[in-house]
């Protein structure tokens, strides 16, 4: 099993004024000194919650693909898996109890009130149902993998719930970027120490999880 890598890393710069217009004078220059040290404090806190470990675990088959919150991602993910040529089994309503023999659980994260609808759950079952899972599977020593691909449209309070409970246990996160405007997958990621690649779309994916399973 090769050992996976991070396909992105977290750049941020950081600049300060160096040169000051000569009508400032001493009071100005304190000011925008002041200015550009406050400035560069800011950037190194973002910098530190920015941080997440480099490093992935041994992603193993066999694998099941699960919804968090039932929406149409759940479908996308498994185009994405079937372009990276990996093989997978899927269960939209896997409960605890049922995870079988897999190695990794890969989890779609979005919520769809349709969805739930159709699978004839309601939100807060489905909450309860996706927590259980995930601790099942982190007692087990499952790897959980934890795609959140719906991007902005896929936020908001329904789908907002099922994202800590299956990031907290995750041990790999991808996300489209569009989706973590606020910073969420980034703040929970650095609370838990979880690695977190971010996509400006989800055509990169295949790709990416392709080499997480090569032999």
């Amino acid at each position: 099993m090769k050992k996976a890598k991070r396909y992105t890393g977290i750049v941020l710069a950081v600049t300060a004024a160096f040169f000051l217009t000569a009508c400032g004078g001493k009071e100005g220059a304190a000011a925008e000194t002041t200015k550009a040290a406050a400035s560069a404090g800011t950037a190194a806190e973002a910098d530190a919650k920015e941080s997440v470990p480099a490093e992935l675990p041994e992603f193993e088959t066999p694998i099941l693909l699960i919804s968090a919150g039932q929406s149409a991602d759940f479908d996308m993910v498994k185009v994405i898996m079937d372009q990276a040529g990996v093989a997978y089994s899927a269960d939209n309503v896997a409960e605890a109890g049922s995870l079988g023999d897999n190695k990794t659980i890969i989890v779609a994260v979005g919520g769809s009130s349709k969805g739930l609808g159709a699978a004839g759950i309601d939100a807060d079952a489905e909450l309860d149902r996706v927590d259980q899972v995930m601790q099942e599977a982190k007692e087990k020593g499952l790897h959980v993998i934890a795609l959140h691909i719906g991007g902005e449209g896929r936020r908001g309070a329904l789908g907002d719930r099922y994202i800590e409970p299956v990031v907290s246990r995750a041990d790999y996160v991808i996300v489209v970027e569009s989706g973590n405007k606020d910073g969420i997958f980034t703040d929970l990621c650095t609370q838990y120490g979880i690695p977190l690649d971010s996509v400006d779309n989800m055509a990169k994916i295949p790709e990416m999880m392709k080499p997480l399973f090569e032999q």
